[in-house]
Formats: C-alpha cells, sequence, structure tokens
C-alpha cells in the first residue's frame, strides 16, 4: 500500500513540476495575476492635444480663405444687375426657367398616367366563377374513410 501511496505523491509532485516548467501555463498564470497590479493613471499614455493638427489647420486656412473670398468679391450694385462673379456663374450653371416647365408638365403626365392605371388596377374584381385549372381534380378523392353525409351520391347516366 505503501508503494501505491507513494507513487501517487510523485505522479503529484510531477504533475507539479511539469506545469511550472512548462513556459505558456507559467506566463498564463503570472499574466492574469499581475496584470492589472500596475498604475492605471500613467500620463506618459496620453497625447497632449494641439491646435496644430492637420485639422485645424485646414480649417483656419479654409475659413480665412472663405473671409478672403467674401470680403475681395464685389457685392451687385443699382449700376451693375447682373450681380457679382458667383451670380454670374450660378445663372451659367442654372438652366432656363422655360426648360424647367417643360420638365415639370412632363413628369405630371407621367405622374397623371401612373395614377389612372393604379385606379384601373385597383378597381378590378375577380370573376364570379372559379375555373379549375383540372376539373378532374374534383373527382380525385379517397373512397375510404368518408363520413356519412358528407357526399352527394350522383350515379352516372349512360
Amino acid at each position: 500500500m505503501t508503494s501505491l501511496s507513494r507513487s501517487g505523491v510523485i505522479a503529484s509532485a510531477a504533475r507539479r513540476n511539469l506545469s511550472a516548467t512548462t513556459p505558456r501555463a507559467g506566463a498564463a498564470r503570472r499574466a492574469s495575476s499581475e496584470a492589472h497590479h500596475g498604475e492605471h493613471d500613467s500620463s506618459s499614455d496620453h497625447r497632449t492635444e494641439t491646435l496644430f493638427t492637420p485639422f485645424w489647420r485646414n480649417t483656419f486656412v479654409g475659413g480665412a480663405l472663405a473671409y478672403g473670398l467674401v470680403t475681395v468679391v464685389p457685392a451687385p450694385s443699382e449700376s451693375n444687375k447682373e450681380g457679382g462673379a458667383i451670380s454670374k456663374f450660378i445663372q451659367r450653371r442654372i438652366a432656363d426657367p422655360e426648360d424647367w416647365l417643360k420638365k415639370n408638365e412632363i413628369h405630371t403626365l407621367a405622374a397623371e398616367r401612373t395614377a389612372h392605371s393604379r385606379i384601373v388596377a385597383q378597381g378590378a374584381e375577380r370573376p364570379s366563377i372559379y375555373r379549375y385549372k383540372f376539373p378532374s381534380m374534383l373527382e380525385a378523392h379517397s373512397p375510404h374513410l368518408v363520413p356519412v353525409g358528407t357526399e352527394v351520391h350522383i350515379p352516372a347516366r349512360s
């Protein structure tokens, strides 16, 4: 009996030594036990925020350019009824009002046609007679397990 208990002690000691010498097991145990013992508020991990990042640089440059554009471009005056450079650019890019009227008329006619076809489709009714695709299917049923009085017997005429 002592040999069995002694071999059990040796086997458990061997298992303990094996797990202690295994690098993965030891590293995992150390990482999980010591992971949260460091300082959480170390200021060396945080970057300092400044206004000299590319985003703020581009914002300031864009604002300065917009301000310069507003101050340099002349405003429309009484003698110049066409407006400034920006107004001329917009007038060149926008289509004539007559073109817009033609486009709106075409769109209105298409909407009327669609509404009419929708009214026709919604007002349609199903036929009052149901036409079977295969009328012989009415007679294709099992003659067994039919309760008494549920079917009318129609004798065949000859």
